[in-house]
């Protein structure tokens, strides 16, 4: 079973002063950790998405397990919030998550002209395509949690309310993560190269 490091999740005894009142958190610190929590959520409906296709059945089970993971390092950053006093700001997960559909309809939108330019006696290559430019999405968003839990990371040493011994833990992770969907990826592009019908 995944889990999501103990560093994290380590259960905190009550006290009088963990009852206190702690430091005003920074709004917009605040508004950049709720963005990755909702890139988060976005990233795992994707992959589930990209699971059922059949251009990747082949990646399915990996790609339903980046999910679980990807599910799991969300729990951890929902638990680093906590441990900095930052809430859950659903008016912003609510934003970021409708301009990530939007941000993936819009390229859809760009990329249909020149998708007809493939023969339709072409058509599984045509979705091909489609699915190795989605996969290229989702490798970059998977790069972009990178970058939160190296913040992190960088940040902890100075900030006593950060574990720094699970970021390296979360760090090479994700490395592993993007590591796998690149995997998926070559075999796509290389499919590219095969030849195809004829015009």
């Amino acid at each position: 079973m995944l889990r999501v490091p103990t560093a994290v999740l380590r259960p905190r005894r009550p006290s009088a002063a963990a009852s206190a009142p702690g430091p005003l958190v920074d709004p917009a610190l605040a508004v950049y950790l709720n963005e990755h929590l909702a890139a988060a959520g976005a990233l795992v409906a994707d992959l589930r998405r990209a699971a059922r296709s059949e251009e990747l059945r082949a990646e399915r089970d990996a790609l339903l397990g980046l999910r679980r993971e990807v599910t799991a390092d969300r729990a951890a950053l929902r638990a680093v919030m906590r441990d900095l006093g930052v809430g859950t700001d659903w008016a912003v997960l609510g934003v970021t998550w409708a301009s990530s559909r939007v941000a993936q309809l819009a390229p859809l939108l760009q990329r249909l002209p020149v998708l007809d330019r493939v023969p339709a006696t072409a058509a599984p290559r045509r979705t091909a395509v489609q699915v190795l430019l989605d996969l290229e999405g989702l490798e970059a968003a998977l790069r972009r949690r990178e970058a939160v839990w190296r913040v992190l990371a960088e940040r902890a040493p100075a900030h006593p309310r950060l574990r720094t011994a699970a970021f390296g833990e979360l760090l090479e992770r994700s490395a592993r993560q993007a590591a796998r969907l690149h995997a998926a990826h070559g075999r796509l592009a290389a499919a590219l190269f095969a030849p195809g019908p004829p015009d």
